[in-house]
C-alpha cells in the first residue's frame, strides 16, 4: 500500500495538469513568421523547348523541382548573360540527378503584350520572336527554354 501512494500522488498531478493545459483556448496567432507569397505561374510564349510556339507556364511544369529563372529586357543578349547562359546549361548537363530546369524570360520594350489584341501586335511578336530563335540557335543551350513574357506577366514579380 506504501508503494502505491506515491503513484497514486503523481498521477494525480499528472491528471491536474493535463486538464489545466486542456482548458487553454487554441490561439490564432502565428508563431512563425509570415512566408512571403509566391508570385504563381504565368503563361510566357515558349520561343524554345518542348512548348515552342505555345503559352506554358515552366513554373508549373517544373513544380518544385530547382528551377533557374533568368530575367531580361534584352531580345539581343549580352556577352555576359551568354556566359551566364552557357554555365547554366554546363551545370544541368553536368548533374542530371539534380533535376535542375532553367529558363529565360525576355520581355522586350517593343513588345509591352505579349498576347496582341490586332494583326499589328501579333506581327510584332513574330518579330521579336524570330530575334529571340537566331539568339537560342546562337547560344546552343539545349536545357535553357527561352520564353516571352508581357509586362502585366511580369508587374506580380516586382523586379524594379
Amino acid at each position: 500500500m506504501r508503494r502505491l501512494l506515491p503513484l497514486t500522488v503523481v498521477a494525480l498531478f499528472a491528471l491536474a495538469a493535463s486538464i489545466a493545459a486542456g482548458s487553454d483556448d487554441p490561439t490564432t496567432e502565428r508563431t512563425d513568421p509570415k512566408p512571403p507569397n509566391a508570385p504563381g505561374p504565368f503563361h510566357a510564349y515558349n520561343i524554345t523547348g518542348k512548348f515552342k510556339g505555345r503559352y506554358h507556364s515552366q513554373i508549373s511544369d517544373f513544380g518544385l523541382e530547382p528551377t533557374v529563372m533568368v530575367f531580361t529586357r534584352e531580345v539581343e543578349f549580352s556577352d555576359a548573360l551568354k556566359s551566364l547562359l552557357k554555365q547554366i546549361d554546363a551545370a544541368i548537363e553536368k548533374n542530371p540527378t539534380a533535376r535542375l530546369h532553367a529558363f529565360v524570360v525576355v520581355q522586350s520594350a517593343a513588345l509591352p503584350e505579349v498576347v496582341g489584341a490586332d494583326d499589328k501586335a501579333d506581327d510584332k511578336r513574330l518579330e521579336v520572336t524570330a530575334k529571340l530563335e537566331d539568339q537560342a540557335k546562337g547560344l546552343m543551350t539545349p536545357h535553357i527554354d527561352i520564353v516571352l513574357a508581357g509586362a502585366a506577366d511580369l508587374a506580380k514579380y516586382k523586379l524594379d
